[in-house]
């Protein structure tokens, strides 16, 4: 920390003479009392003049509330503070915001202007949903605007490279203790920072892996507890292999609606932070044995039917919630297991009136890829931070709209439109029955959650997952029957990826 960033603590400690602490009078009978006790006895003069001023301080500290309050009686009120945000003048907010000026009028900017009329905001044009960093840097330095979402993987390029204000300083001076924030929220992005904060996010979301307790017990199962790898989870939903209910089949695991073999092994390798390239990123790793061990033991539960496989939701079609219920093993009542997101409870309280869904269930933290990943915890998605611009002209403004975007009464606002969302702030799940609880208690790697994030802004690692997710689309059927295995495929996979780089790279090379 700099020198100048520590000034306070120092100012602090000094002793307050003339300046809210004693009065020039007082000041000088004190010089005058140790300047008598000097003549008088040379010898101590040193230590006396010490203990005086020692005295002086430990009184400006003990008295000094009814030192204040006096010199506040003989010089009466003093003048109001002047609000930051006038009552009477418009101020204007410049707003950079990815998800448009309806999204955050609903969320931020109606009841914002309730509290202060003379608001009224503005978006920049052209807010970039990018993945292109210096492109985004550049539309910053441009736009200059208040208040900005940005994606939590640029926070530290842009931090870095001065364009954010620095919120530690802000949040001392009004006393708000940063307690208040659901701390793996701000471990996260304080990493990001490193180690400062440069940004705030309302809300955050998680996975969780939800089993339904009424099948482990039909089964003759233990009921799984603790945090799982993903070796474990597969183990145990091989064990409902063959099961049936009401005459249909039961399933170890599913995934909801979206049953394909493909891409919920890719949802899974991103939820893991499994990279798709060397460290420097020349090279595809899709073909090494990490990614080998994954695909395989997913293709055999395919294969065998412990991971259910039945037709789901079609691309391109529109569907009712309710039909979409009805399309999940989980929510009627034939899978063990499901791999979801903490939005999932809304789905399953919204299907006990669509469909009756009435199972008794539980939640686990979502698997590890191994032993070390079970002990750091799991990730946690940041969908977006707000920041102040560092360009901004109005930044004590835009930090009252930032406190109050992050207040309890706002998360209380939000939570009756969006209760099962996970705030930041005033965390809604407060009732020890309370399924929320869970995933405010689950463990968070923050190191793992920053990875995730970088890699979603990847333009190799975006390609490159939807190339595997495609390929493994087309080729699923060879593999279910045994016509292809995993190697050969990851093998040719791997081929691919390869050219892919090499094109991904020529194309940077192009540009000026």
């Amino acid at each position: 920390m700099k020198p100048s960033e520590r000034d306070w603590e120092s100012r602090l400690t000094e002793l307050p003479l003339g300046s809210g602490g004693f009065s020039v009078r007082t000041i000088r009978k004190v010089k005058e009392r140790i300047a008598l006790e000097e003549k008088r006895k040379r010898r101590r003069k040193l230590p006396l003049a010490i203990a005086s001023l020692l005295a002086v301080s430990l009184a400006a500290v003990v008295f000094r509330p009814q030192i204040e309050g006096a010199l506040a009686s003989w010089l009466g009120p003093g003048p109001e503070p002047v609000p930051v945000i006038s009552e009477t003048e418009t101020t204007t907010f410049n707003i950079g915001y990815m998800y448009g000026s309806d999204d955050f009028m609903e969320k931020y900017g109606k009841p914002f202007i309730i509290r202060h009329p003379a608001v009224r905001f503005a978006f920049a044009e052209e807010a970039p949903l990018t993945v292109d960093i210096v492109a985004y840097k550049e539309w910053l330095e441009r736009e200059r605007p208040d208040l900005i979402q940005i994606p939590l993987a640029y926070l530290d390029d842009l931090s870095a490279a001065g364009l954010l204000a620095e919120l530690d300083p802000l949040l001392l001076r009004d006393g708000i203790d940063e307690q208040g924030y659901h701390r793996p929220v701000s471990q996260v992005l304080r990493e990001a920072g490193a180690g400062k904060l440069y940004g705030l996010a309302d809300t955050f979301a998680t996975t969780g892996l939800f089993y339904n307790r009424e099948l482990f017990a039909a089964r003759g199962i233990p009921e799984p507890s603790g945090s799982l790898t993903w070796d474990e989870t597969l183990a145990l939903a091989a064990q409902f292999a063959g099961m049936e209910k009401d005459g249909q089949p039961v399933y170890g695991l599913s995934f909801g609606y979206r049953p394909g073999l493909s891409s919920n092994v890719m949802s899974i390798a991103l939820s893991l932070g499994m990279g798709m390239t060397t460290a420097d990123g020349s090279r595809s790793s899709l073909g090494s044995n990490a990614w080998e061990s994954l695909w395989t033991p997913f293709v055999q539960g395919y294969r065998d039917g412990w991971i259910a496989n039945e037709a789901g939701m079609e691309r391109g079609k529109n569907y009712a919630m309710t039909e979409l219920y009805k399309l999940d093993p989980f929510l009627t009542g034939r899978s063990a297991m499901t791999f979801q997101s903490n939005d999932y409870l809304r789905n399953i309280e919204e299907s006990r009136e669509a469909i009756g869904f009435d199972a008794d269930w539980g939640i686990l933290p979502a698997p590890a890829l191994d032993e070390a990943a079970r002990a750091q915890g799991q990730a946690m998605e940041i969908p977006y931070v707000l920041a102040i611009s560092a360009g901004s002209s109005q930044t004590d403004a835009a930090w009252e709209l930032l406190k109050y975007i992050m207040s309890p009464e706002q998360a209380e606002r939000r939570s009756r439109t969006a209760g099962h969302a996970l705030y930041t702030v005033g965390q809604q799940s407060t009732d020890a029955g309370a399924r929320e609880t869970f995933f405010y208690e689950a463990a968070i790697d923050p190191s793992l959650s920053l990875v995730l994030h970088e890699q979603q802004t990847s333009p190799a690692y975006q390609a490159l997952y939807a190339l595997a997710a495609e390929e493994g689309r087309a080729r699923t059927d060879e593999l279910l029957s045994g016509a292809l295995t995993v190697e050969r495929f990851l093998e040719e996979l791997d081929r691919q990826a390869e050219q892919a780089l090499r094109e991904l790279a020529a194309q940077e090379e192009e540009l000026p």
